[in-house]
């Protein structure tokens, strides 16, 4: 196991706790009086994790915590199906326990190259090529960005918590350690880690998925796209800056409270509509980066909504996703072909949702520079 502080040792055992207890109660007949019990705890607990730095336990006790809170603040009893998503948050915190259990930690023996230290740091350079570095810092220094360096990873993810470090430039060849690093802190929250983007001197299918694997933003090849990267980092920093904007449509209360709460705390701007019929009105003061969408409403379906979406003009290429309880293979299909984005199915993780969304979303704002590019 990793060597946890002792603020952290008590976290997990404290977490551990709640998942075998929340894994019999939600088993058994439902107690409105434990299920407060339980969301009380999960909820201190998602916010010492984060405290201590324990973000994927953090993440899932959050998502346990945020849905459940819709069932323990009024008279609603859950139904089967919202069992069912309650039972595979408390297995999501297992999992969390689990790969805390499994991590082990990470000793870094190399040497490390000198880190400048400017008064706000904004872009980090792994590599262990100085000549690299130093033009590096030349050309982005006209772009407008401070650039600092370091030979290996591992003091760079240290400088992520404690500064303003806003991308990261990395060569292909520190990956493997900068992915060893990354797992062993229990793999963080995506959404917490600036943008990255991978430097190569050679280009191959196998190199580029190697560096989409690690999550990499952006894979340039040096020198050759040297003077993109600039403008490449502009918009990776503007995007971060200003916060995904998601619109969640979904009858089901807990469902929205869920999803709202999960969106909001990994940094995106949400609005919740509990009926389809205001779907077209929002858009006059909210302009979504992405639109989740239920599939089963009354009055309006989410295909029919869909359908509407892609005819209006402000929403036409906007990313649409479908959640539903259903795992039809037809209606993951009828969602597809009638222009939706993805499909993901309740009950739905926490890491899921993230992922989704600020995937299309990263993607969606790509789409609109480079089509506001082309008319220029």
């Amino acid at each position: 196991m990793a060597s946890l502080s002792p603020d952290q040792e008590l976290v997990a055992r404290q977490s551990r706790e709640v998942f075998l207890s929340a894994r019999k109660a939600f088993s058994e007949n439902w107690n409105r009086d434990q299920a407060k019990e339980l969301y009380e705890l999960s909820d201190s607990l998602s916010e010492q994790g984060q405290e201590h730095g324990l973000n994927d336990l953090g993440e899932s006790l959050l998502g346990f915590s945020a849905y459940l809170s819709s069932f323990v603040d009024g008279a609603m009893t859950p139904k089967p199906h919202q069992l069912g998503q309650l039972g595979t948050l408390v297995e999501g915190i297992g999992e969390a326990l689990f790969r805390l259990q499994m991590d082990v930690t990470v000793t870094d023996l190399t040497q490390h190259a000198t880190v400048i230290e400017p008064e706000k740091p904004q872009i980090f350079y792994i590599g262990t090529r100085i000549d690299r570095a130093k033009e590096l810092e030349y050309s982005l220094a006209n772009d407008g960005f401070t650039l600092r360096h370091s030979q290996t990873a591992a003091p760079v993810i240290a400088e992520i918590g404690n500064s303003q470090v806003q991308a990261l430039l990395i060569d292909i060849e520190q990956l493997q350690s900068w992915q060893t690093i990354v797992g062993s802190r229990g793999g963080g929250k995506d959404a917490m880690l600036p943008p990255l983007i991978v430097l190569s001197d050679n280009d191959s299918l196998e190199l580029r998925l190697k560096a989409i694997r690690s999550g990499a933003d952006q894979f340039f090849l040096y020198p050759a796209d040297k003077e993109k990267i600039g403008a490449r980092l502009r918009e990776l920093v503007e995007d971060r800056r200003k916060p995904y904007q998601v619109l969640i449509i979904d009858d089901d209360l807990s469902m929205t409270m869920f999803v709202d709460s999960v969106l909001r705390h990994n940094g995106m701007v949400t609005c919740v509509l509990n009926s389809p019929h205001n779907a077209l009105k929002v858009l006059e003061s909210f302009h979504p980066d992405v639109i989740l969408a239920d599939l089963y409403m009354p009055d309006i379906t989410g295909l029919e909504l869909l359908a509407l979406y892609r005819s209006h003009q402000r929403t036409i290429f906007t990313p649409v996703i479908l959640l539903s309880g259903d795992d039809d293979t037809e209606k993951r299909f009828d969602a597809l072909h009638f222009g939706g984005d993805d499909y993901l199915t309740k009950p739905i993780r926490p890491r899921h949702l993230v992922a989704a969304v600020t995937n299309r979303a990263r993607r969606a704002r790509w789409q609109q520079r480079e089509l506001l590019a082309a008319q220029h």
